[in-house]
């Protein structure tokens, strides 16, 4: 979600350290794995709304060097397990589909716990997942043309 192991690290640390000043907080509503993810969906929001001030605040030339760094960042910290082509289909995908994505296959969540994380509706979250499984699958085999299938089983 947020493209930098470095920041990756940070909002690990941030999440744990929030966590245990709000543990009392937690009142049982939901999964506590879905209040954990909440919490860290949220912070990773917030680095990336943060990053993104610092990136516009930087001066023209200044602009296009970091973010050439920051895409550098970005493919040496892919998940290795990832093949190029889903690589490149996943960063050509918008930003909501690339989360729902992330949440359902990396993250591990259900349905319901994106629903939840997302506050929005079960129907609207397998919505948003089947659409953007569509959008990937398209996307995929317009950059890997052999027709491999690398679209996750729902």
């Amino acid at each position: 979600m947020i493209g930098s192991f470095q920041d990756a690290e940070e909002v690990c640390q941030d999440a744990f350290v929030q966590v245990y000043h709000k543990l009392h907080q937690f009142e049982n509503r939901s999964a506590f794995k879905t209040w954990l993810f909440r919490i860290v969906y949220n912070l990773c929001l917030r680095r990336r709304e943060k990053v993104n001030r610092q990136r516009t605040k930087d001066t023209a030339a200044g602009e296009d060097q970091a973010r050439e760094v920051r895409e550098k960042e970005l493919a040496a910290s892919a998940d290795e397990a990832l093949s190029e082509s889903v690589q490149e289909a996943m960063r050509a995908l918008g930003e909501d589909q690339r989360q729902v994505i992330v949440m359902k296959y990396v993250s591990g969540l259900t349905l319901q716990e994106m629903a939840d994380v997302l506050s929005i509706s079960l129907s609207a979250a397998k919505m948003r997942l089947y659409r953007s499984l569509d959008q990937f699958k398209e996307v995929y085999m317009q950059t890997n043309p052999q027709g491999h299938s690398a679209t996750p089983s729902p």
